[in-house]
């Protein structure tokens, strides 16, 4: 078995495509799978972890991680391509549950503040590309259930970025909140989950939809911008028809 047990990192270390700069300090980087081509990580903080775990396929998957006591695991018998995951914060997860497949096109993770997360769970699949999932400000969260289906060019966000305030108070009107997907999901192309959100089991959302509530009943279709309840007592099936 090949297996990279354990890096602990000094600059430009080499191996089969595996590049590592910047090290930082007591961080480590463990790759157990030999199926992978051309991963680079810079990691920059300490205390930080990184896991490939046995049987994943990985390509053209880039890292930066700038802050400290960050994870990330990636788990058994993933794909994922064409991605690259941006970490600036502090005590940050990200985990890709086993049997999950990320991409073909670009995809982008990015996590910021301190304790925010990205969590996708076991047998989900994003496929394609042009997907963006970003858990900015402290404590926020995406979570992404058991067997969902994304198609391309999604993307999931827990803030805007930028603080509105009102010109009275300064009290800020548009703070951020975390983002929740449930199991068995499909989302179509080109929908967009903004702060708040959040999509219970079963459900669908319809092309180009932009979510911005949550939505607690299971089994729906939602449809529209900003996204609405257009159909109930539904179930998807995941093969394409014609297959």
């Amino acid at each position: 078995m090949f297996g990279i047990k354990t890096f602990f990192l000094k600059k430009w270390n080499r191996h089969r495509n595996l590049h590592i700069k910047d090290c930082g300090t007591e961080n480590s980087v463990r790759v157990l799978t030999e199926n992978f081509r051309s991963l680079e990580f810079e990691i920059r903080g300490k205390r930080n972890s990184v896991l490939i775990d046995e049987g994943c396929r990985a390509e053209r998957l880039n890292m930066l991680i700038l802050g400290d006591g960050n994870a990330v695991s990636i788990g058994k018998g993933c794909e994922i391509f064409g991605t690259e995951i941006w970490i600036s914060g502090s005590e940050c997860e990200f985990s890709l549950g086993t049997g999950c497949h990320v991409g073909s096109g670009f995809v982008k993770i990015s996590l910021s503040g301190k304790k925010s997360a990205v969590r996708i769970g076991k047998n989900t699949k994003l496929i394609w590309g042009g997907h963006n999932l970003s858990a900015h400000e402290d404590g926020t969260s995406i979570e992404i259930g058991e067997g969902c289906l994304f198609s391309a060019d999604v993307t999931l966000r827990t803030s805007d970025d930028h603080a509105i305030l009102d010109a009275k108070s300064g009290a800020r009107l548009n703070p951020a909140k975390s983002v929740s997907v449930g199991s068995g999901v499909w989302v179509a192309p080109n929908s967009v989950l903004l702060k708040g959100a959040e999509i219970s089991d079963g459900s669908v959302i319809g092309t180009s939809s932009v979510v911005t509530k949550a939505f607690g009943e299971k089994g729906i279709v939602i449809a529209g911008n900003p996204a609405k309840v257009v159909g109930r007592g539904i179930r998807w099936i995941p093969e394409p028809i014609g297959d």
